[in-house]
């Protein structure tokens, strides 16, 4: 009866921390996904950073129920995509286009869709990017590799971010040393830095998590 006792209160507290990991798991997702809709909407415009619908997402992050979160989410589409802000989507465009060596047309609807779809929408899948970046560095010479776990997408701007690493010091972190962009249209390129990594080409972009945000 004891033994029994224990085994369910291991089962309940295994529960319990695998449901803890879970929330905080969506919720790193959910929070990367509006954080990059702030990037986007807030920059040079008050009202999208101060957007009310935004604002009480953050505090409901890792509690909502899938489809609640969605339609929350579409909420807040609806009204950032709407005529009202036309004037500020033209002004991001024309910003990135005059920054960007390959202007392909953004995609918008991406910034509100989950990880998952907004990454299966896109031109190049994960293992393409990796071998047009592996390509690129190979012609420049490069003793660096891309790898899949810092290989990052920007459905946004439909290209793939790569931050290549030395197969000698896997695991490390790399100090300098420019990124690789795959682009839909062009070939791969070169920008910013392992260390100064924000570019025109990472605005929007489905980076690695916020490991030191808690919910709770």
């Amino acid at each position: 009866m004891v033994l029994a006792d224990l085994e369910g209160h291991d089962s309940a507290r295994a529960d319990a921390a695998f449901g803890r990991d879970k929330r905080r798991s969506i919720g790193l997702e959910r929070r990367g996904q509006l954080e990059r809709i702030r990037e986007v909407f807030g920059s040079g415009d008050p009202d999208g950073v101060d957007d009310v619908r935004l604002r009480v997402l953050y505090h409901v992050i890792g509690y909502v129920h899938e489809q609640k979160w969605r339609e929350a989410v579409d909420e807040v589409r609806r009204w950032l995509l709407s005529d009202a802000r036309q004037e500020h989507r033209e002004w991001r465009e024309a910003h990135l286009n005059m920054e960007r060596v390959h202007a392909t047309p953004l995609n918008w609807d991406a910034l509100f869709l989950p990880d998952r779809h907004a990454i299966a929408a896109m031109t190049h899948q994960r293992r393409a990017a990796i071998d047009i970046a592996s390509d690129y560095l190979t012609g420049q010479g490069s003793g660096l590799i891309p790898e899949e776990e810092t290989t990052y997408p920007n459905p946004y701007q439909d290209l793939w971010i790569v931050d290549p690493v030395d197969p000698k010091h896997r695991g490390e972190h790399r100090a300098g040393g420019n990124l690789v962009v795959v682009p839909t249209i062009g070939p791969a390129y070169a920008a910013g830095t392992s260390s100064e990594p924000l570019t025109a080409e990472t605005v929007g972009m489905i980076g690695p998590p916020d490991l030191e945000w808690d919910f709770d």
